[in-house]
């Protein structure tokens, strides 16, 4: 019972079900609808946005109306390297930061243990690229950026 969807694991089970779930390193094993089903779309997109959202995604692309599905695209955003980035908990802004490569700053906070679940990034050069640091600061007040 092979798959090509990144994190999704299948087999049957010892009655013969097939079952589905989505493995990410940094979660337990989710449960998901059977591939044929239309939710299985809606489910492991919105896992992958959750678990995974600064990684490549793979998303199904379904034609025909009996939902066969004809291929995988490859959606590989990688912004500019220097910027401005805000991270998100629950939809707050919770941090504002800003690097000279900030995919890369980004997983060092993924990895260092800082809560979040969704990153923005906004390029920007030089001194800009600070102004707008503090201005957002200001703003917002993020409740992980020190006073």
């Amino acid at each position: 019972m092979g798959n090509n969807l990144k994190y999704v694991h299948s087999y049957r089970d010892r009655h013969g079900k097939p079952r589905h779930y989505f493995r990410h390193p940094s979660s337990a094993s989710i449960p998901l609808p059977e591939p044929s089903l239309p939710d299985f779309e809606h489910a492991y997109n919105d896992l992958l946005e959750k678990f995974a959202p600064l990684e490549t995604k793979e998303r199904f692309r379904i034609l025909n109306s009996n939902r066969t599905k004809v291929g995988l695209e490859r959606q590989r955003a990688r912004p500019s390297k220097s910027g401005v980035y805000l991270l998100m908990l629950e939809n707050c802004i919770v941090y504002v930061g800003t690097s000279e490569d900030m995919v890369a700053r980004v997983l060092a906070h993924r990895s260092n243990g800082r809560p979040f679940d969704r990153a923005f990034y906004i390029p920007i050069n030089g001194r800009d690229r600070h102004n707008l640091e503090r201005i957002l600061i200001a703003a917002i007040k993020p409740e992980q950026n020190r006073v």
